[in-house]
């Protein structure tokens, strides 16, 4: 075989899965690992509003299980997109979208399975389709919302992990609605960058301070015409890269 080929029978392979139950289109945005379950759960976007959802158990070769929500008042439809873990609470918070102007926002208690609801206690509520993605950040025990529509109010929001309580802080500038969407934690430089999305075009991108909590602006090298330019943010651990 010539050496320039790939192997393909190396990688990894895609294969079909089944649920069961049932499940709407645009169901969920996003899923995030509760590492003590070894579960992965999905993050209900239009499945919101059902009273079932779904998530992937990993000790049970990656079976598909649905899992009742018990609310009485269920949350919106498109209600969350994207969410973080919380290890000092084994928690999964997700990110409010459609759900961000009401007072009530969901969590999962990865102790019991059970899906929790919280007062958000906010003077100014945020507006629709606030945050798309949240970020957590290990040395201040935080969870930064990813700022959506949000991004162009002065208000913005994380989760204290240390007591659950939601809060706002000033980000001390405007970004352009729709700016962002996802984000990733630099281990090295203890930052939170946010994908850019509709900021993709704008000659500043921002980032998160976790040392300070400040929100910082730097220039973006190259040129980006195309508006919803990126959705989603990884690390890479040997290259010291976020793709």
């Amino acid at each position: 075989m010539d050496l320039k080929t790939p192997n393909i029978l190396s990688r990894t392979a895609i294969v079909p899965y089944l649920h069961s139950g049932t499940i709407s289109s645009y169901a969920y945005t996003g899923s995030v690992f509760s590492p003590n379950q070894n579960r992965i759960y999905f993050i209900p976007s239009a499945q919101a509003s059902a009273t079932t959802w779904n998530y992937i158990d990993c000790n049970d070769n990656g079976a598909v299980v649905t899992y009742p929500t018990n609310l009485l008042v269920p949350p919106v439809s498109i209600a969350y997109s994207g969410g973080a873990y919380s290890p000092s609470q084994n928690r999964i918070y997700f990110a409010p979208y459609g759900q961000a102007p009401l007072a009530t926002w969901h969590y999962i208690d990865c102790d019991t399975g059970v899906v929790e609801e919280y007062t958000n206690n906010l003077t100014t509520p945020c507006g629709s389709l606030a945050y798309r993605g949240a970020v957590y950040s290990p040395l201040n025990n935080r969870i930064y919302f990813v700022p959506f529509a949000q991004a162009d109010e002065t208000l913005w929001h994380y989760i204290d992990c240390d007591d659950g309580s939601v809060i706002e802080y000033n980000s001390g500038l405007n970004a352009v609605n729709g700016a962002y969407s996802g984000g990733c934690y630099s281990p090295t430089e203890d930052r939170i960058y946010f994908a850019p999305y509709s900021q993709g075009p704008e000659p500043d991108w921002h980032y998160i301070d976790c040392a300070s909590g400040n929100v910082n602006t730097y220039p973006h090298v190259g040129s980006i015409t195309v508006n919803g330019a990126y959705q989603g943010a990884a690390y890479s651990i040997i290259e010291n890269r976020i793709y």
